[in-house]
């Protein structure tokens, strides 16, 4: 038998060739299914909060390549392609999970979903226009985190009186204080503010400011000596003789004065010393006639008592023009400004008298002056008001004793 008739012929050869037709048929149905699988498999690049994947998948949507990597997309985030778009290889696929923001607007509170990465973002992407002067808590370039609270104070005008200037400003402070903080405003240590820092600021109000400077002076000044008349029944009348010289003293007076916006509106005096003490002129004068009797003033001061007299009264104090702050009796009216003191003429109402002035009480006949002469007397008043209310009138004056 020829070899051919043998491969014609032989069942074994047929079984043989059977069984390698079959396993060429299988490795080559194997090859195309692997081809085919490897063929659908891409490469994709995700970019996820601005950080960069690749990934290899066999995903048809995007919806899937999202749902393949276990990232909930919800509808405010932001991802493109959408969800629907097909999966190519090499595509470049991002996504940004959207922030839950709070935004409060002048105490108006909402919420918002949004994929902006600032404040400033946010505020534009929410058409919020914001001026120079509203405030925005946190600043605009702040990042956004989630469920981050947001404040924003609209501006409104406010009239700033600082001492004698006057201007309007805008601002988004809600208190005085920080309003004034904002303006860089410094205070010395006596200045006043109104209404006060803890006050709230509303549109169209005003702030005033109160600039206080006090000042303490040191005066030095003479003070005057007085001229005391003494009757002497020895001497003749018309006849006089000087028994003590008079002698200016020094003072020295301390004031605080206050001024308000550069306006003086107090002056105080502190304290008064002296430094050089006056001293009285003691005059004597005669009452003696030629005839050996008394003259009809030494008479009429002898026997003035119970009289009553019509005068013209005038009102002067302690620290009038001139005057020494002590009578002609002694009496020191600078720490007794309320004592019921008139000045009077010795000829015609003795010293140390005590009369009733109408209008004005009891009081004692203590004090003289140079203008104080015949039915005239001045009253001592506690401060320069009550003298310029008192003005100049007659009254009734009794002498009691």
């Amino acid at each position: 038998m020829t070899v051919n008739e043998f491969k014609h012929d032989s069942p074994m050869f047929k079984s043989r060739k059977s069984f390698l037709l079959a396993a060429g048929v299988i490795l080559l149905s194997s090859t195309s299914a692997y081809a085919y699988y490897e063929g659908t498999e891409k490469t994709v690049e995700v970019k996820i909060n601005n950080r960069e994947k690749k990934i290899e998948t066999r995903a048809d949507t995007v919806a899937e390549v999202m749902k393949e990597l276990k990232l909930p997309v919800k509808p405010k985030d932001y991802l493109f392609p959408s969800k629907e778009a097909k999966v190519k290889d090499g595509m470049d696929i991002e996504w940004r999970p959207s922030k839950k923001i709070h935004i409060t607007v002048e105490g108006k509170k909402k919420a918002v979903w949004t994929t902006a990465d600032t404040v400033k973002e946010l505020l534009k992407e929410e058409h919020l226009s914001i001026s120079k002067f509203d405030k925005v808590d946190p600043s605009v370039n702040q990042i956004l985190q989630n469920h981050m609270d947001v404040k924003i104070n609209k501006a409104f005008p406010v009239t700033l009186v600082d001492g004698n200037r006057k201007k309007t400003v805008w601002t988004a402070s809600t208190t005085v204080g920080d309003f004034l903080k904002q303006q860089g405003i410094t205070f010395g240590k006596w200045d006043k503010v109104e209404p006060e820092f803890n006050d709230h600021l509303k549109a169209n109000s005003s702030v005033k400011i109160v600039r206080v400077k006090k000042v303490t002076d040191v005066v030095e000044k003479s003070k005057a000596f007085a001229i005391t008349i003494q009757k002497d029944p020895s001497l003749m009348e018309g006849e006089r003789k000087v028994l003590q010289e008079g002698r200016n003293g020094t003072v020295i007076s301390t004031y605080e004065s206050v001024y308000e916006n550069g306006r003086l509106v107090s002056k105080k005096l502190l304290e008064e010393r002296t430094i050089v003490e006056g001293r009285n002129k003691i005059i004597a004068e005669g009452m003696k006639k030629r005839n050996g009797q008394f003259s009809a003033e030494t008479a009429s001061a002898t026997s003035s008592r119970g009289r009553e007299l019509l005068v013209t009264a005038t009102a002067y104090t302690a620290n009038c023009s001139g005057c020494s702050g002590i009578t002609a009796t002694g009496i020191k009216i600078h720490s007794n400004s309320n004592m019921r003191i008139i000045a009077v003429d010795p000829g015609l109402i003795p010293l140390g008298s005590r009369v009733y002035v109408e209008g004005y009480g009891y009081a004692v006949a203590a004090d003289t002056g140079g203008a104080i002469k015949g039915n005239r007397i001045d009253i001592l008043m506690p401060s320069q008001s009550a003298a310029a209310q008192w003005g100049r009138k007659q009254v009734k004056v009794q002498i009691i004793d």
